[in-house]
């Protein structure tokens, strides 16, 4: 019996199961050894528990903490948790501890099919995802407590990119491309806000690069009547019930300053690394090559990122920071196999400590069995409605979320 050579098709096909595989389990790490929700999350518990008390109609307020917080996060995160909770029997808390990280893992497939329409080349869309797989910063912000809607967001983001680019690369897209944008962005915007708003910079730059004739303006205009119609049923309720005070608020956390556009140098703020930064240092020379080979839309997808919405810039960053360590590594390590050998050598035990590390950390940002104790005890001993002063030596106050 013959055995068959792999031919490119076969090794885009590992190099992604890989990328899944070892993406799920950096993703997962975290919650499996703290088995709790890590991090964040508390909100997003009481609100998804709002949703099924009030038999899925969209509240008023949430009851989270007493303090009458308008219900205006984008609902699609808390709708998906609640109906699951309620059609598999699921606590609201292990769903926070598990769906985030699957989640995120589904962003893993997503990044190679917007890379593979970038490049055209599946090989170097499998190497991205599994550059964007292993990068421990992805594995640890999506896929905490709070990651439920930012997993979501991000992956509707990448979706719509993906067709953004197709409506707009092709001369002549497939028919039902536009549809596709308008769902995929209605969804991200039911998802999370910044995500929102990275999706519309980002669709807007492939525009301005990409625009041929006025029938893309046109094309453009059709997507944001349809996506307004998608996401107006919620944006009406909101509107109607709290005006545009909470989206206007929401604007202005973005951590928008003159030097902001500077934090875009600090590779490593972006792919989380805490020993070497070589992902970042592949990523980095990716971007050089990039340029030096006239090519200008990936290194300034990562400026208009910075632009768009500095706060969550270090996170989004690194799509293009995967794309240009996957257009490095394809271009200028695996054409010498002797320097492919010793760049996998270097860096796969990093990688692995640095996820695994990574991961450990995460795990420790959770609410200890003690704490829950004293939950319980409060629960069962004071009058209901009472009030008390949790202090916890958290220095950052959006922990306590």
């Amino acid at each position: 019996m013959q055995r068959r050579t792999l031919n490119q098709a076969d090794i885009e096909i590992l190099i992604l199961l890989t990328a899944i595989l070892f993406g799920g389990l950096f993703r997962l790490i975290p919650s499996s050894l703290a088995g709790f929700p890590v991090n964040d999350g508390g909100m997003f518990y009481s609100m998804i528990v709002d949703l099924q008390a009030n038999h899925y109609a969209l509240p008023e307020f949430t009851t989270y903490n007493d303090l009458s917080i308008p219900f205006a996060y984008p609902p699609l995160g808390f709708y998906l948790g609640a109906f699951l909770s309620s059609l598999f029997n699921i606590a609201p808390e292990a769903l926070l501890t598990w769906l985030p990280g699957i989640l995120s893992t589904l962003c893993v497939p997503a990044i190679f099919v917007l890379a593979k329409e970038i490049f055209k080349d599946g090989l170097k869309a499998a190497v991205a995802a599994l550059f964007f797989a292993v990068t421990p910063h992805m594995s640890t912000w999506l896929s905490m407590g709070g990651g439920l809607t930012r997993s979501l967001g991000t992956f509707f983001m990448l979706l719509t990119i993906t067709f953004v680019y197709r409506l707009y690369n092709e001369k002549t897209p497939p028919r039902w491309t536009i549809l596709w944008v308008i769902l995929f962005a209605g969804l991200t915007i039911l998802s999370h806000t910044e995500s929102a708003v990275f999706a519309v910079a980002i669709s807007f730059y492939i525009l301005l690069w990409k625009l041929r004739s006025w029938d893309g303006v046109r094309k453009g205009a059709l997507v944001s009547v349809g996506v307004f119609i998608l996401a107006s049923p919620w944006l009406g309720a909101v509107l109607s019930r709290h005006g545009i005070e909470p989206f206007l608020s929401a604007l202005q956390t973005g951590g928008h300053s003159l030097d902001s556009i500077l934090r875009i140098i600090n590779i490593n703020a972006i792919t989380g690394e805490r020993y070497l930064d070589l992902l970042g240092a592949v990523g980095v020379l990716g971007f050089i090559l990039l340029i030096a080979r006239g090519q200008f839309f990936i290194p300034l997808l990562l400026v208009v990122i910075q632009i768009a919405q500095p706060r969550s810039a270090h996170t989004i960053g690194n799509i293009p920071l995967a794309l240009a360590g996957a257009f490095f590594i394809i271009e200028i390590l695996i054409p010498n196999p002797k320097l492919a050998r010793a760049f996998l050598a270097v860096t796969l035990p990093f990688i692995l400590m640095n996820n695994l590390h990574s991961g450990f950390l995460l795990s420790n940002s959770r609410v200890s069995a003690d704490e829950l104790n004293a939950m319980e005890w409060i629960d069962h001993n004071l009058p209901e409605g009472s009030t008390f002063l949790v202090i916890n030596g958290e220095t950052a106050g959006e922990c306590d979320a």
